[in-house]
């Protein structure tokens, strides 16, 4: 190492981020609300997956603090007896974070249901184990 040159990096290792450091009452609130800090973090994440990975530390530092839900949605469907060859019913899911999807599966049920209901609790029971997960 005695011979390492050294190198700027995109971010003050220095400088820790907090909630404190956001807005302070209705009027900042306000004001921040017309700056498009997600679409921002967005681009810049796009940036750090595909060409510049040196900022992935400091897309993901101020990723942080680009929701104010991060909240884990989920949904699943079903179609019942879709598959016109043997009657078996597709199911579906997807789970989203902040407007994004996380997880999704469709696969077609291992068994026959008997009724839409009976496809829709299948379906619900596979989603709800990922969920668990």
């Amino acid at each position: 190492m005695a011979d390492a040159k050294p190198m700027s990096i995109p971010a003050d290792p220095s400088v820790r981020l907090g909630k404190s450091m956001g807005p302070n009452g209705p009027e900042e609130e306000a004001e921040m609300k017309k700056v498009p800090f997600k679409e921002a973090v967005g681009s810049l994440s796009f940036a750090a997956q595909v060409t510049r990975p040196d900022i992935s530390f400091a897309v993901n530092a101020v990723s942080q603090f680009a929701g104010v839900s991060s909240e884990l949605v989920g949904f699943s469907d079903a179609d019942w007896g879709g598959d016109p060859d043997n009657r078996r019913s597709t199911t579906g899911y997807v789970f989203t974070m902040q407007g994004g999807a996380v997880s999704w599966n469709v696969k077609k049920q291992l068994t026959v249901a008997l009724s839409s209901c009976e496809a829709e609790y299948m379906a619900l029971s596979r989603t709800i184990q990922e969920a668990m997960w």
